[in-house]
């Protein structure tokens, strides 16, 4: 079972195409490389991977589960699964490296774990 599968995805933004229509498939394991140049389509592509944004056309299909279709539960149970490193880090500079990785992960820990740290 591939971990990314796209059919036919597209996406656009009222008039704007940001994303052709492409199949995609990328398997457990694979290393894969976006390149291109500024508007080519890359982060839209990568965000349209990591669910963050539904596509215009198409299915994207994540660890086997179609995602358009999913409940906001399950969509928030793949999503911990992926992990995503921006250019622009988003990171909070007053805080360690530590507590910015455990903000990443407060859906997966309790609220006593996150109160303490």
């Amino acid at each position: 079972m591939p971990t990314f599968e796209l059919r036919g995805v597209a996406k656009e933004y009222g008039s704007l195409r940001a994303l052709q229509p492409l199949d995609l498939t990328v398997e457990a394991g694979e290393r894969l490389a976006v390149i291109g140049p500024s508007g080519a389509g890359k982060s839209t592509l990568l965000r349209l991977l990591n669910t963050s944004l539904r596509p215009s056309a198409g299915k994207v299909i994540v660890f086997g589960e179609e995602t358009s279709s999913l409940p906001d539960k399950r969509l928030r149970a793949i999503r911990s699964r992926i992990g995503t490193i921006y250019q622009q880090y988003l990171l909070v500079p007053q805080v360690s490296v530590f507590q910015n990785v455990i903000a990443g992960r407060l859906g997966k820990i309790s609220l006593w774990k996150a109160t303490w740290s």
